[in-house]
C-alpha cells in the first residue's frame, strides 16, 4: 500500500484507489478503509481531502472476532491511554529549561534518550508500591 502522510491532502480518486470504499462520517469527515488500514479524512473541497489519520486495522475474522492475542488488546488498549501531548510538553519544558534550544530534532533526540535509560525503570513505581491505580 502506498504510505499516506497525515497532514497532506489527496484527491477522493486517489484515496479510494488506494484503501477503497469510504465512510461518510458527517462534518465533511470520511473514512477510508482496505484491509490494513483505515484513513480518516477531512473533506476540503473540490473533491480534495486531508489526511487527518493513519489507522492499523485490528486483525478481525469476517465474523467480527477479534484474533488479536491478550498482550496486543494491552499494548493497543495502552497506546490509546498514554497521552502524547503531555510528553511532548515535558520534553519541550525539560529543554526550555536547560536552556537549550527547541527544535524538533532536539526533542527527538532528548525524548530518544529518556527512553533509552528508562529501560528497566519501567517497574520502579509499580514494584516501590507508588504506583498510581488508575
Amino acid at each position: 500500500m502506498r504510505e499516506l502522510k497525515v497532514r497532506e491532502s489527496y484527491t477522493g480518486d486517489e484515496l479510494l484507489e488506494i484503501l477503497g470504499p469510504t465512510y461518510d462520517g458527517g462534518d465533511r469527515l470520511f473514512a477510508f478503509g482496505n484491509d490494513e488500514k483505515v484513513v480518516v479524512a477531512q473533506d476540503e473541497g473540490n473533491d480534495n481531502y486531508e489526511v487527518l489519520a493513519v489507522l492499523d486495522k485490528p486483525r478481525l475474522y469476517k465474523g467480527g472476532q477479534d484474533t488479536r492475542t491478550k498482550r496486543e488488546k494491552i499494548i493497543d488498549d495502552l497506546v490509546r491511554w498514554v497521552d502524547t501531548q503531555v510528553i511532548a510538553e515535558m520534553v519541550v519544558d525539560h529543554l526550555e529549561e536547560e536552556g537549550d534550544e527547541v527544535t524538533l530534532e532536539a526533542c527527538k533526540e532528548a525524548w530518544l534518550g529518556t527512553l533509552e535509560n528508562l529501560g528497566s525503570g519501567v517497574g520502579i513505581a509499580r514494584t516501590s508500591g507508588e504506583a498510581a491505580h488508575l
